[in-house]
């Protein structure tokens, strides 16, 4: 028995689709995002595998419902790419851009952002507690935690 995920080819036309994991062949195309989306750069499934999320240009983050295979909600369109997309829980995700993280509950549509650093920023993570984020700059390859209430 195999694994079955999903894979987005970029290009022309950013097609999902379903693939085994074990041969890397594709068993069938799942659906297409609009022309004007024409790069995916990371995407994640949530652990209850109701929702895809994606991070694509233009810049911006994009859940779809995979029961219904529908758009159910979009961030704003950002000045650059959302990277290190990472689920907080069934219904948030968090990503970087340009030195700043984003907290984005793609249920009720809140958005929280903390800028970490001018630098950038290669990766982060949340304390257990969720009042801390702890983050790695670029080229001083410093770690750094902040207290999010704080921010310091």
């Amino acid at each position: 028995m195999s694994d079955i995920n999903y894979k987005a080819k970029s290009g022309k036309k950013c097609v999902f689709s379903q693939y085994d994991c074990f041969t890397g062949k594709i068993k069938n195309d799942i659906f297409s995002l609009p022309a004007d989306y024409d790069w995916i750069y990371e995407q994640l499934i949530t652990p209850d595998g109701k929702y895809l999320i994606i991070s694509s240009r233009p810049f911006q983050v994009l859940v779809y419902d995979l029961t219904t295979l529908k758009l159910i909600k979009s961030t704003k369109v950002f000045s650059a790419n959302p990277y290190v997309l990472k689920l907080q829980s069934n219904n948030s995700v968090s990503f970087l851009i340009d030195g700043t993280v984003y907290l984005w509950n793609f249920i009720s549509g809140d958005l929280q952002e903390t800028k970490l650093s001018s630098e950038t920023v290669n990766d982060y993570c949340f304390s257990k507690d969720k009042k801390d984020v702890i983050y790695c700059q670029n080229k001083s390859e410093k770690i750094i935690q902040m207290n999010l209430a704080t921010g310091k």
